[in-house]
């Protein structure tokens, strides 16, 4: 009976190690879930960039405009003052969101790379304790093997001591 249960706790335990496993690898899915997200926000900072080019791009048009029209060169210079500073704004955005995601991104490998680790690490610790549950089993399988071939001898032995005095008495 303890054999049994022996050999039943080794099960449960190797279910539960499994099931760790299972729970880590969907955390490291997940990660890599949200480093595609970032990936995809980083898409997005560079099509804003370029956007931003295009309007640097407009500014310099509308500064040549104005050097051409001299009565117009007042209120073409506030709005290009406008357009600088949106941009400048707009740069300072993009730099601070690109710092952000960077930070954000270099966390998420940090973190999935400790994740990696312990990933590893379990699958080596399950690896061992398989290892280590299947020669318990297989201990516990032939001292079984052997209880049960002591027992046959017993009632082989029993059963001739039966018959010799059967035997005996008649």
């Amino acid at each position: 009976k303890d054999l049994v249960k022996n050999i039943e706790t080794l099960k449960k335990t190797r279910k539960e190690l499994e099931r760790s496993l299972d729970k880590e690898v969907k955390i490291v899915e997940q990660s890599k879930d949200a480093l595609e997200k970032i990936l995809n926000e980083k898409k997005k900072l560079q099509k804003r960039k370029d956007e931003n080019k295009e309007l640097e791009n407009k500014v310099e048009k509308m500064t040549e405009a104005a050097s051409k029209e001299k009565k117009a060169l007042q209120e073409e210079m506030e709005e290009h003052k406008k357009f600088v500073r949106h941009i400048d704004n707009l740069k300072d955005e993009q730099e601070a969101a690109k710092q952000e995601l960077e930070n954000q991104k270099k966390e998420i490998l940090e973190a999935t790379q400790v994740l990696q680790t312990k990933k590893n690490a379990l699958r080596e610790s399950k690896e061992e304790l398989e290892c280590q549950y299947q020669k318990e089993i297989d201990d516990l399988e032939s001292e079984l093997a052997g209880v049960k071939i002591a027992h046959e001898n017993r009632k082989e032995e029993l059963v001739k001591k039966k018959v010799v005095s059967y035997l005996r008495q008649s």
